[in-house]
């Protein structure tokens, strides 16, 4: 689709109550394809998208190509923070982009929040990255933290969700959960 080869709607899986428009391992070598304004390429080939309330793109962890893509045609961003050290300081490397995007390519680009995953209570490490983060972002955390969860890591390999492979555990709940308090945080951003 990046390559304009094809139309999103040729490749659309449609499931009860959302859309998901699937990667490959193709996409991976987008970074080596010399194509022109390569950061525009999802913004181009997405113009014509309807009928939807929210569209999330899910990004890799690196802020490579795929990753300038989603931000040039974002308006609001969603970090996902593991509640780890490494993760924790590498997550002022996005700020800082997120920053470069807003100069240079999509000024309407904004932070809408950090979510908290992984988390375990009885860490400390967990604990910790969560109060470092409330103290030096407040108000960008949301209150619900993605607990660590083994039906969330098996869910992917049997190509569900998790409200379909397991939709009574903890992290089909704290998914419920944050997907109420992303929609109201959304629900201030737009009023």
């Amino acid at each position: 689709m990046l390559k304009g080869e094809k139309d999103y709607r040729e490749i659309l899986i449609k499931r009860a109550g959302i859309d998901i428009l699937p990667s490959n391992s193709e996409l991976r070598n987008i970074e080596f394809i010399p194509l022109p304004a390569k950061e525009f390429l999802l913004k181009e080939n997405m113009e014509s998208l309807e009928g939807y309330d929210y569209v999330l793109i899910d990004c890799p962890p690196s802020l490579g190509v795929l990753t300038l893509n989603a931000m040039a045609i974002s308006q609001y961003i969603l970090v996902p923070l593991q509640t780890q050290f490494l993760p924790f300081h590498g997550m002022y490397n996005l700020f800082e982009t997120v920053q470069m995007v807003k100069k240079r390519i999509n000024r309407n680009i904004e932070v809408a929040g950090i979510i908290g995953t992984m988390f375990n209570p009885k860490k400390s490490i967990s604990r910790e990255v969560i109060e470092e983060t409330e103290k030096r972002l407040p108000g960008k955390l949301f209150a619900t933290m993605i607990r660590e969860n083994v039906s969330l890591q098996e869910a992917p390999s049997w190509g569900k969700t998790i409200f379909e492979y397991k939709p009574d555990s903890n992290g089909a709940e704290d998914y419920m959960t944050l997907t109420k308090e992303i929609i109201d945080r959304f629900d201030t951003l737009y009023s």
